[in-house]
């Protein structure tokens, strides 16, 4: 149960720093 809860913790930040990136991207592409 703890190994799920951590593939899923890091599977959430995945997610998080790949949105963050891509609005960066985008941010960047506006200028």
């Amino acid at each position: 149960m703890l190994t799920l809860t951590i593939i899923l913790g890091r599977y959430l930040a995945n997610v998080l720093i790949w949105i963050h990136f891509d609005e960066g991207h985008t941010m960047w592409g506006n200028l």
